[in-house]
């Protein structure tokens, strides 16, 4: 998935788009045909659960933004955000072997996924762009609950 991901107005693979380039911005051509200097950003990371997975490199059944547990996902309660520079930090280990490499992703419950595509974006830190899957969270979390208590309630009086 990340070889292929690019962000919607600049190609992050392209050697052109290095930090030079990115610091004077690019030339892009808007709806109205003119051309705009613009200077794009990763700003936030709209997707479900599966894609957030994905995209973050975490473990599936593991939550995409904080520590914790398998066990624990259902409770509510502060804790702590995945660091942003310990992800990186860990991806620089990648020079140091496979073996290596994967132990240091393990420490933080993140896959060995060599060079993300948000590995090197300016003013990104990916775990708090990745904004809620309000759509499947609140069908498939309240709504799907309530359905179902309603109907107990319902046939309960009849």
């Amino acid at each position: 998935m990340h070889c292929g991901q690019s962000l919607p107005c600049i190609d992050v693979q392209d050697p052109r788009t290095n930090n030079k380039t990115r610091q004077g911005g690019i030339e892009l051509t808007g709806g109205d045909g003119a051309m705009h200097r613009c200077h794009p950003i990763f700003a936030s990371f709209v997707g479900n659960y599966p894609e957030q997975v994905l995209v973050s490199c975490c473990k599936s059944g593991t939550c995409p933004k904080c520590h914790i547990s398998k066990d624990n996902l259902s409770t509510l309660g502060v804790y702590k955000q995945q660091s942003f520079t310990d992800a990186l930090d860990i991806l620089s280990t990648i020079d140091h072997g496979p073996f290596e490499f994967a132990t240091a992703c393990a420490t933080i419950n993140m896959q060995p996924v060599h060079h993300p595509f948000w590995q090197e974006l300016p003013y990104t830190h990916l775990f708090q762009s990745i904004m809620p899957d309000v759509l499947h969270q609140l069908y498939q979390g309240m709504v799907k609950h309530l359905i179902k208590w309603l109907k107990t309630s319902w046939h309960s009086r009849n």
